[in-house]
């Protein structure tokens, strides 16, 4: 067994209980929560007979053990159930939105990628100066910057003072830059910075300093 293959196992071995814990603290979270779920979902005017049967139909008339027990199994077989709300299929539910999720998630690393490289560079190629300050400054507060707090500056911005974004939904391609770069600030910063220090790193190095001092093109030098 290989040194990769020994790591993620352990990795993975270590990752299950954290697992594990969060799913038991969701399960016994919802349950310790007021209301019930057969009451909202037959309405707060249906007969007893309806909660009795919703509660069979969805297992809420088990044993709180037993209703862990079952809740464990259709987790790990991916089972999730049907909505409460809807009382359509969790699955359903989650894949009518996977799609957008996976454009917000692209766009919000493209941005992180692009725009974390470009600053990396110019703050490398111009060390210690103003732009170089300026851009430690700005990674140092936007990966400090909680997601949800950045998420209502964006918005207060560019959607309630400048009017050139919308705030909220989806269908067209403005709908996703605010929320993109709200999710794209803690990899934008970290890629930013590695880019740096790595760019920082190869300059300092011998056979790159002679290269310069021969007149080499420092933009031949970054590309290869």
């Amino acid at each position: 067994m290989g040194v990769l293959t020994v790591y993620i196992v352990k990795r993975v071995l270590l990752v299950l209980p954290t697992l594990i814990g969060v799913i038991t603290m969701i399960f016994f979270l919802v349950r310790i929560l007021p209301g019930d779920p057969t009451h909202l979902l037959a309405g707060e005017q249906a007969s007893p007979e309806i909660i009795e049967r919703l509660k069979a139909e969805f297992g809420l008339d088990r044993p709180i053990y037993e209703q862990y027990i079952l809740y464990l199994k259709s987790v790990l077989t991916l089972d999730f159930g049907t909505s409460y709300r809807t009382y359509t299929p969790v699955i359903v539910e989650i894949m009518s939105r996977f799609p957008n999720t996976v454009i917000l998630a692209l766009s919000a690393m493209l941005i992180a990628i692009f725009a974390g490289i470009a600053l990396g560079i110019v703050s490398a190629l111009r060390v210690g100066s103003v732009i170089d300050r300026a851009v430690i400054i700005f990674t140092s507060i936007y990966v400090s910057m909680p997601v949800f707090w950045l998420g209502l500056l964006l918005i207060y911005f560019f959607a309630v003072q400048l009017k050139i974004l919308p705030a909220g939904g989806i269908g067209s391609p403005a709908h996703v830059i605010l929320p993109s770069l709200a999710l794209s600030h803690t990899p934008l910063s970290y890629i930013a910075r590695i880019t740096r220090e790595s760019i920082l790193e190869t300059l300092s190095q011998e056979h790159v300093r002679l290269a310069i001092a021969r007149g080499l093109p420092l933009r031949s030098i970054l590309i290869n």
